[in-house]
């Protein structure tokens, strides 16, 4: 390994760590806000259902 090429190496795997987390959040954000979309409208279903 270069000590000119090291830093950089370094600094795209980090990035790249950063993305992915990025991403994973994203998904656990929209999978938390669909599941909650789901429960709201199995709720508003069970209502109509009971009147």
């Amino acid at each position: 390994m270069d000590m000119h090429t090291a830093p950089i190496h370094v600094a795209t795997s980090s990035r790249r760590g950063e993305y992915a987390y990025r991403l994973l959040f994203v998904l656990a954000c929209s999978f938390f806000l669909l599941l909650c979309e789901e429960r709201s409208i199995a709720n508003a279903t069970s209502e109509s259902l009971h009147v």
